[in-house]
């Protein structure tokens, strides 16, 4: 199993690498998996990047298979530490996933960016509620050691939240919020299977053409496409999913923090100390995605937009939002073809 060593504790991540590419103007997309579905979950990504002159790396996540776990002091910690105590817990995430990519980009003479960014250098991305740690790397990023900092700064182009959630950027959610495992209505023997259901639903967002996100469709999954779910078969549903390590850490971690998360948004985008002041920020979302993915993005740049307002001569790192119409939360399952085109254009940009 590839894996990178990322400290003096031997902590080590796994890896899947799509390997150097004979263009040496070729980009690199580090990309993070989010909650339960780790990163097998990407396979149908893996011969889509090579074409578009990208090289793709799946990094995964601490607790997930291959990965170094947590221990259980870290376990315990997290249980009961407040906010002040996981952001600290969360920079030395972002050091391990900031050294990873660092040590890789040495290991494998990763080509660096051109100074309009069309060429070289690597992108990280995020997925779901992969975007946690992988944002924050910006957002932490002024704790991390300078002479890293200094290493990766010719390479780093932008950060990529794809379908991202509204928890994982410290919104909270509306009040005609819906979540299948707090639906009283399901059994619990049935919940992890409605949910799965779920999230992996297309939705038609009412909401999409009236601008309200009243008008978002929170419960009930269109007909018109089925689940992504239902098209695995059981064998493909045990290589793509770990189901300890979201209740272990995941859950108690960061669905438990939304101030957290609130206070990594901010220092990702309206920081008091500018770190990497060319790394700008993507965002991708599917049209017909769960509703939280939607209204994170709406909340979001509406918050930016009103401090932009509020504070013109503030700085801000840029945001660029592109939706991906006819897909869902794993687009990089049912339609890898067209997510990787949405990746190719954004790491070049």
């Amino acid at each position: 199993m590839p894996t990178l060593t990322v400290d003096d504790c031997g902590t080590q991540l796994f890896y899947c690498d799509t390997g150097p590419l004979p263009n040496p103007t070729y980009v690199t997309l580090f990309l993070i998996h989010g909650h339960t579905f780790y990163s097998p979950i990407f396979k149908r990504l893996l011969p889509t990047a090579p074409k578009r002159n990208i090289r793709l790396v799946l990094i995964t996540r601490r607790d997930y298979p291959g990965s170094t776990p947590y221990s259980l002091e870290d376990l315990q910690f997290i249980r009961r530490a407040n906010v002040d105590m996981r952001i600290d817990f969360l920079k030395h995430r972002t050091r391990e996933i900031a050294s990873f990519m660092d040590k890789f980009i040495r290991e494998n003479s990763i080509p660096k960016a051109s100074p309009d960014k069309s060429q070289g250098g690597v992108v990280l991305a995020g997925w779901s509620m992969g975007n946690v740690q992988g944002l924050a790397v910006p957002g932490l990023a002024r704790f991390l050691p300078r002479e890293l900092v200094r290493s990766l700064e010719p390479y780093l182009k932008s950060y990529i939240m794809y379908e991202c959630p509204n928890y994982s950027l410290g919104i909270p959610s509306p009040p005609s919020l819906y979540h299948p495992v707090c639906d009283p209505n399901i059994p619990p023997e049935k919940k992890t299977a409605a949910f799965t259901t779920w999230i992996s639903g297309y939705f038609k967002h009412p909401g999409l053409v009236s601008g309200d996100f009243k008008d978002l469709e929170y419960v009930k999954p269109s007909p018109h496409r089925r689940s992504t779910w239902s098209s695995w078969s059981p064998e493909e549903t045990t290589q793509i999913t770990d189901s300890t390590a979201g209740p272990r850490s995941d859950d108690p971690f960061s669905r438990a923090s939304p101030e957290m998360m609130a206070r990594i948004k901010a220092d990702v985008f309206y920081p008091a100390e500018v770190v990497w002041p060319k790394v700008d920020v993507k965002l991708i979302w599917t049209e017909e995605t769960v509703w939280s993915i939607v209204y994170g993005m709406y909340m979001l740049r509406r918050e930016l937009d009103v401090r932009k307002k509020r504070h013109p001569d503030q700085w801000m790192r840029f945001l660029t939002v592109e939706s991906l119409p006819a897909a869902n939360h794993f687009a990089h399952w049912d339609d890898p073809e067209k997510l990787m085109d949405v990746f190719s254009k954004l790491v070049r940009s």
